[in-house]
């Protein structure tokens, strides 16, 4: 991999200085640092779980960080992102 040398580097880059593909980046170093630090196996989706469970927790309004048009999610008692 390329060192990072000023700010403007890409912290996952490939050996060219492109960025990683995702799958790469899940592959070759999240799951292996998740594995050491005893976590097994992580996905994209459990990431997703995590970023939305963290700011629901903060209590940030589901309207500030929600994707345009899923502000409401079905299936939860109030149908916004508050449990």
């Amino acid at each position: 991999r390329v060192m990072r040398t000023a700010p403007e580097d890409l912290v996952f880059g490939n050996r060219k200085g492109a960025p990683m593909r995702e799958s790469k980046i899940l592959t070759e170093v999240l799951q292996p640092a998740a594995v050491k630090a005893g976590l097994g196996r992580v996905t994209w989706h459990q990431f997703r779980h995590i970023h939305s469970s963290l700011l629901n927790d903060l209590k940030v309004p589901t309207g500030e960080w929600a994707p345009p048009g899923r502000e409401r999610w079905p299936g939860r008692p109030n149908g916004l992102g508050e449990r």
